[in-house]
């Protein structure tokens, strides 16, 4: 019976089925390397909203009036933004292939072994929003890996079709019903009155940020878990706007295992390279492009070059976020390039631990009961803090897994996952 290395650290016979975890010894490195990569491209996006509100997102980009300040936030939002969490979003998709083959393609033993991992996941991820950070992210791919039941049955070959219409379909209609409620509110009131009532709303706005600042840096630990809660719902709003993209990347990466990409790299290096130059070279203007036109400007700009460029930046995300994957998977499969990269692999492994632990490490930095920095850490500086978080990152990571087999909190989702309790060393 022959064996390849799945991309959620399983084992996969040919065929298809598998009864329990894949032994350290078997990973694919490689997409551990990508994992690595991806904290860090994801802690130099969420550190802003670490110490920025989340009302901030209907504000836009801060203005910094420092120019390096400035410079940071720019990179940050043109090449890192939106792109990482889509790389993200490809890896999961990657391990619902993975586990789809590994336990078999009987809909009852492996839908309800799904449903565990998803409901542990949730649980992980609404204690996270609740109690350390509102940005979560993991109860929303909790949820909305549910809905990949529903393609488990799905041929390969469709699975960029749908994915790629899940993401562009609800992302036009979506804009379309934006500026059509903006121009219905100066039909019915006139622009001035309209210009009027935005104005109001950003005011209110701008005065919660305002609020939540004060909590977060100064509050009692009760203030700060009021408007934590209050804030993970704040967020959680979003969820209907973003789903139906996040479960087409969830498709675009589950078409990358079922294709045979992730299990032999080496065969389909033509299609890497494609997608490596490709998105690069398309998906770099692109998103200079879509600054230019306001794509940063906040959710509360519906006018039509700011929606422009929320379209545009999308494409440009997804193009990139292909070109990072493409190209760290490349760079990982280089001979002598593993032992190199190993402390990142190592990170890679804890991917679920290590997010939780950037949530704690910044919160302390920011928080009240910690050393009540909210607010107060200049943009370029923060780019330094997310390194810096990302080094205890790989430093713990490797301490760890001297030690364990898993990180704890994937040993926690693993334990869920198997109905058991995971070997620890």
């Amino acid at each position: 019976m022959s064996r390849v290395v799945g991309a959620s650290g399983g084992a996969v016979h040919a065929n298809g089925v598998a009864a329990s975890p894949l032994a350290a010894g078997e990973r694919l490195v490689a997409l551990d390397v990508v994992r690595g990569f991806a904290l860090l491209g994801i802690l130099l996006m969420n550190v802003e909203f670490f110490l920025r509100p989340v009302q901030a997102l209907v504000l836009g980009r801060e203005q910094w009036p420092q120019a390096v300040d400035r410079a940071a936030g720019w990179l940050v939002a043109t090449f890192v933004q939106g792109k990482f969490y889509i790389l993200f979003a490809l890896l999961f998709g990657m391990g619902f292939a993975i586990q789809l083959e590994r336990w078999g393609r009987d809909g009852g033993p492996f839908a309800g072994r799904f449903l565990r991992r998803m409901a542990g996941l949730a649980a992980i991820g609404l204690l996270h929003a609740t109690l350390i950070w509102y940005g979560d992210i993991l109860l929303s791919y909790a949820l909305i890996g549910v809905a990949l039941l529903a393609f488990r049955r799905t041929p390969a070959r469709r699975l960029p079709a749908w994915g790629l219409a899940l993401v562009v379909v609800p992302l036009l209609v979506g804009t379309a019903l934006r500026w059509q409620t903006g121009r219905s509110a100066e039909r019915a009131h006139g622009e001035g009155a309209a210009a009027q009532a935005r104005a109001e709303y950003l005011a209110g706005v701008r005065a919660g940020a305002a609020e939540a600042e004060r909590v977060y840096r100064s509050g009692t630990p009760a203030e700060i878990q009021a408007q934590r809660v209050e804030d993970a719902r704040l967020q959680f709003g979003f969820f209907p706007f973003f789903a139906p993209g996040v479960l087409g990347i969830f498709l675009l990466g589950a078409w990358f295992v079922r294709a045979g990409v992730v299990a032999d790299p080496e065969a389909h290096a033509a299609l890497l390279r494609r997608l490596n130059r490709t998105g690069l070279a398309l998906g770099a203007p692109l998103a200079v492009a879509a600054m230019q036109l306001g794509a940063d400007a906040g959710q509360a700009d519906v006018s039509p070059h700011a929606l422009g460029g929320h379209v545009v930046m999308q494409a440009a995300s997804l193009l990139l976020g292909l070109a990072y994957f493409a190209g760290l998977l490349r760079i990982a499969r280089r001979p002598g390039w593993a032992s190199r990269l190993a402390p990142v692999a190592a990170a890679g492994r804890m991917a679920l631990s290590n997010y939780l632990l950037q949530s704690i490490l910044v919160t302390a930095l920011a928080y009240g009961w910690g050393l009540g920095l909210y607010g107060r850490i200049p943009r370029a500086s923060q780019l330094l803090l997310a390194l810096a978080v990302w080094g205890v990152n790989l430093a713990v990571s490797h301490w760890w897994l001297a030690r364990f087999r898993f990180g704890p909190a994937e040993w926690l989702w693993r334990s869920i996952t198997y109905g058991r309790l995971a070997p620890a060393r």
